[in-house]
């Protein structure tokens, strides 16, 4: 628990001493879901499982990196996970981002292809049997889960993500319609045997509203 206490203030510590380092900075405020899934190297497994759909939302803050180049940081919560066979897991993370922007604007319009890095730190995970009812309400934590689940689940996850995006200025700022694809490159199941791996995969899609401040 210290150690998410640390990590989660390290996040905020490091977004905050970014957000003020330029005079002006543009502050995006978004929300959307992801099409969320696990991926392995067995076919069985990826084969018996499904996609979810969870919900996803946050702020990105801007720095101008010269001509049409940005840096981008952002905090969010997002869920991932998969429906395998008669069991739904989801993992509640926060998130921290750290992307390079390209934009190149079209008359009124904006638009942009970004990629970077992903920290995630995993919050909580809700197991559902989904056959099983009176299972459907137990949300626990990393310590909290049953006995054969206990030492699943990595608290911590590392991936890459990119995409495209575009704004167009509505009001005092910007409406924002954002596309992502995160891939997983750290195992988010402990014990994956040397050479094999377990890492979560999924499609952002985020509307939000950009500001400078």
């Amino acid at each position: 628990m210290r150690l998410k206490v640390k990590y989660l203030s390290t996040l905020i510590f490091v977004f905050i001493s970014f957000s003020v380092s330029a005079q002006k900075i543009p502050v995006t405020f978004f929300a959307g879901y992801s099409n969320t899934w696990m991926n392995a190297d067995s076919e069985s497994f990826n084969q018996n499982q499904e996609s979810l759909h969870l919900p996803t939302f946050g702020l990105s803050a801007e720095l101008n990196a010269g001509g049409p180049f940005s840096l981008i940081t952002e905090l969010y919560f997002n869920a991932k996970g998969a429906r395998i066979e008669d069991r739904r897991i989801r993992h509640n993370f926060i998130s921290n981002n750290y992307l390079l922007r390209y934009t190149y604007q079209l008359n009124d319009l904006f638009v942009y292809a970004q990629g970077g890095i992903t920290y995630s730190m995993r919050l909580g995970t809700r197991s559902n049997e989904i056959n099983n009812p009176s299972f459907d309400q137990d949300l626990v934590d990393a310590g909290e889960l049953r006995a054969e689940d206990a030492d699943l689940w990595e608290s911590m996850c590392f991936g890459l993500e990119g995409g495209v995006g575009a704004y167009y200025p509505y009001g005092p700022g910007s409406l924002v319609l954002d596309l992502r694809y995160y891939s997983g490159v750290m195992n988010v199941a402990k014990d994956i045997p040397p050479g094999n791996k377990m890492v979560n995969r999924n499609f952002n899609i985020t509307v939000g509203y950009r500001i400078v401040f």
